[in-house]
């Protein structure tokens, strides 16, 4: 796992592995490493699962509004799961891994800050992660 500017506003976070384990313990050290100034003024975020590049996307949002801030936000590259696995199988894999990660962060600025909410490129709207 690494983190790399890719512009100011946003940064890319890379998970080198081909296993849901592997992956949900890239995002736990990922949720433990965020400390809020990375999004907008906003105590929601999104991560949309984005299964056709094998990424995530991880930015402010607003549940009332259905809106997404994303001037600011972290792209997670998934490259090696994304090649290891069927295409089908990404946004499950993807969102038990974000599931156990995210039960895992208890004592995090991701859990104390903020509601999350996940969506698939399938999904209308977006759901809460829990």
């Amino acid at each position: 796992m690494a983190w790399e500017d890719k512009v100011s506003n946003q940064k890319t976070y890379i998970i080198h592995s081909v296993s849901e384990d592997g992956l949900a313990e890239g995002l736990l050290d990922l949720f433990s490493e965020i400390e809020g100034h990375e999004f907008e003024a906003s105590s929601e975020l999104l991560i949309f699962i984005d299964a056709t590049n094998g990424s995530l996307f991880i930015s402010a949002y607003s549940s009332k509004s259905e809106e997404v801030f994303d001037e600011k936000g972290i792209f997670v590259l998934l490259e090696e799961l994304w090649e290891s696995i069927e295409s089908y199988d990404f946004d499950e894999i993807v969102l038990q891994a974000l599931r156990t990660a995210y039960s895992k962060s208890e004592n995090s600025v991701l859990r104390s800050k903020f509601n999350v909410f996940y969506q698939t490129e399938e999904q209308c709207l977006a759901m809460p992660l829990h």
